[in-house]
């Protein structure tokens, strides 16, 4: 098998090393067959393990190590000298955490100052805005102005404090953003309070311009601000703070037309009867005037009358010079035609008790009532037991004929022939005529608390006595009686 396998090897090299001018070109070309040969398997031989002998390295002996010479002692470092060195040391490592503390501020600075320059450019425009806007809405600026201020001063420092500066700047941010909110909240407030105040406000209006013309009374004050609110509704977006400040005018306005109309009336409504009154009171007192006194009386008794007469004379000129006035002042002409009235009053008053006056029958003041005469022997005061003879005791006390009453007074303390000031107890004016009294307290009756209520005063120029048992007017009417 050998040899055939030899040969075909053989004859395969010669055909593939042969040329093509050794073989013709129409020599078929002849395959041999290829016989496959058995795989013979050799058998496995096992090889015996060869052991391989321990050789023992030697042990290498230590080398000898020269012997190394004697280095001197080193000089013990004195005190002062370690001091020294160790102090250098804690200055040097002083120095170089500074140094490393100066470096990590100076980063931290640099990254503030960038900081707070960028976010100022971003805010200034809202510096801006927000002062406009709180000017346009009557507003304060709120802490803005404050933290501008005090940002100013950081900034212009000699050694500025960046840190410093990055919190006020963040503060004026926040503190921008807050007035924005703010007008925001305003802006609808304001909007609000024109809804539901403009319906009102036009009623008002309306009725004030019809009463305005019925008494001539000047609009200028409300036309021309309702002429700036028609104006400013137009506007996109409205200024409501605007709006509401010129409707308040138009409101108070219209609330001043509409007051001023009311005294219009009023005046209206009394002014003829008053008219009337003053008349008849400038007639009646020229004739009191004029001789028609009392049998008893002087002049000096129709002094009340005369002023005021001349009082009520002076108020007519003044209500006749209001009424030829135009625009007419009718809040002016409501007050004097009132005035006119009273004074008018009191004239015809006076005209009616100044025959009283010689007879000690009237007040010193304009509003006091006559006063009432009783008989000294009958007396209907408080009508308790005991009132008459209490009066009598006085009265005999006060003539000088039996000094009884005036002896248990005394020594019970209370008051005799002290002084009284005649003052108004019930009103403006003085219940009795004008002199000097001295004053007397009475027996009061059983169950009375201190005093009691009964008092009688005599004038001091007069001589007249009078009885009160209200004490003056304190506990009822009348203040006094006068006794005959």
């Amino acid at each position: 098998s050998t040899k055939i396998t030899a040969a075909i090897v053989t004859s395969v090299c010669s055909s593939r090393n042969s040329t093509p001018d050794d073989t013709p070109d129409d020599t078929p070309v002849v395959q041999q067959p290829v016989v496959q040969q058995p795989v013979v398997q050799q058998p496995e031989v096992q090889q015996p393990e060869v052991r391989q002998p321990v050789v023992k390295q030697p042990v290498a002996q230590p080398q000898a190590q020269p012997k190394q010479p004697k280095q001197p002692k080193p000089k013990p470092v004195s005190k002062a000298e370690t001091k020294r060195l160790n102090q250098a040391k804690a200055k040097e490592k002083a120095k170089v955490a500074l140094e490393k503390e100066q470096s990590v501020r100076a980063s931290k600075a640099d990254q503030d100052r960038l900081y707070c320059e960028e976010k100022m450019t971003g805010i200034l425009s809202d510096i801006d805005k927000v002062e406009l806007e709180a000017a346009a809405r009557d507003l304060n600026k709120g802490s803005v102005p404050g933290l501008l201020k005090t940002l100013e001063s950081q900034r212009t420092a000699k050694k500025p404090n960046w840190g410093a500066i990055r919190v006020t700047t963040d503060q004026l941010a926040a503190a921008l953003a807050h007035e924005f909110v703010r007008h925001g909240e305003h802006d609808d407030a304001q909007k609000k309070r024109h809804d539901d105040t403009r319906a009102d406000i036009d009623k008002a209006v309306k009725t004030a311009l019809l009463r305005a013309a019925t008494h001539s009374i000047d609009l200028a004050a409300i036309t021309e601000p309702m002429a700036l609110v028609v104006t400013l509704e137009k506007v996109d977006p409205p200024n409501y703070t605007q709006i509401n400040k010129h409707l308040l005018a138009v409101s108070s306005a219209a609330t001043a037309v509409n007051t001023l109309a009311d005294h219009a009336d009023s005046y209206l409504a009394r002014h003829k009867a008053t008219l009337q009154r003053v008349t008849e009171g400038e007639v009646n007192a020229k004739i009191a005037q004029e001789g028609k006194l009392p049998d008893d009386a002087g002049t000096k008794y129709w002094k009340q009358l005369t002023a005021v007469t001349t009082d009520m004379s002076r108020l007519k000129v003044r209500h006749d010079e209001l009424l030829k006035g135009s625009p007419k002042k009718w809040d002016q002409l409501a007050i004097v035609i009132g005035q006119l009235d009273e004074a008018a009053i009191r004239v015809q008053r006076e005209i009616d008790v100044a025959p009283l006056r010689p007879k000690g029958m009237i007040g010193k003041g304009g509003k006091s009532e006559p006063i009432d005469v009783q008989a000294r022997g009958s007396i209907t005061g408080d009508e308790a037991a005991g009132e008459q003879q209490a009066v009598d005791d006085a009265l005999a006390s006060i003539d000088r004929k039996d000094y009884t009453w005036r002896d248990d007074i005394l020594s019970q303390g209370g008051v005799w022939n002290g002084h009284h000031g005649n003052y108004a107890r019930l009103g403006d004016d003085s219940p009795l005529p004008d002199e000097a009294y001295s004053e007397y307290y009475l027996r009061k009756p059983k169950g009375d608390k201190g005093w009691g209520s009964r008092r009688i005063v005599v004038g001091a120029t007069s001589g007249r006595i009078y009885y009160s048992w209200t004490h003056y007017g304190d506990n009822g009417t009348p203040a006094f009686v006068l006794l005959k």
